[in-house]
Order: structure tokens, then C-alpha cells, then sequence
């Protein structure tokens, strides 16, 4: 289990960091302190980690939406593709109407 003796001097590297060690370090409790500049410090670290695993979260759920979603986006199911379907299929009656005379 990591300490917070562990974790001080890598501060800086927290960005760095994959899944499995943010996770470890975001269960450590503070040593008993009187220090309130401590507690600060303290804090300010596991919030730190907690924003990078929700980002690290938010990414891979954002990489499964858009590899999901890729299959229900064509062209003419939007409007303007309807509307050209619509407009071509019209031309090709009145062409079909034209030429054969009705």
C-alpha cells in the first residue's frame, strides 16, 4: 500500500501516471498532522488525482461513444439527404411522365 511518503516526491509527475498507480495513491490517508500547510498540500494532491482518473474515465468512455456510433450516420438520413432523394426521385417521374407521354 502506498504512503504519502511515496507519493510527495512525485508531485509533479502526477500527470504521468497510468490508472493503476493514480488509483493506489488516491486511497492514501493522511499522516496525523498539526500542520495546516500540510493538509493543504495533502488535499490539493488528491484532488489532483481524482481530477486525472475522471479525466482518464471521461476519455475512455468518449472513445467507446464515438466507436459505437459510427454506423447511423449516413448522408441520407439527414434532411439535406432526404431532400435530395425526394428532389431526384421527382425529376426521374416527370422525365419518365416527359418521355413517355402521360
Amino acid at each position: 500500500m502506498k504512503t504519502w511518503f511515496d507519493l510527495e516526491p512525485l508531485l509533479d509527475k502526477i500527470d504521468t501516471f497510468d490508472k493503476a498507480t493514480l488509483e493506489s495513491f488516491a486511497n492514501i490517508t493522511p499522516p496525523p498532522s498539526s500542520n495546516s500547510a500540510f493538509h493543504h498540500k495533502f488535499d490539493h494532491a488528491k484532488q489532483h488525482i481524482l481530477r486525472r482518473l475522471q479525466r482518464m474515465k471521461d476519455a475512455e468512455i468518449a472513445l467507446q461513444n464515438s466507436s459505437n456510433n459510427t454506423s447511423d450516420d449516413h448522408w441520407y438520413k439527414k434532411p439535406i439527404g432526404v431532400i435530395f432523394l425526394g428532389t431526384c426521385a421527382g425529376i426521374l417521374v416527370f422525365l419518365v411522365k416527359y418521355l413517355l407521354g402521360f
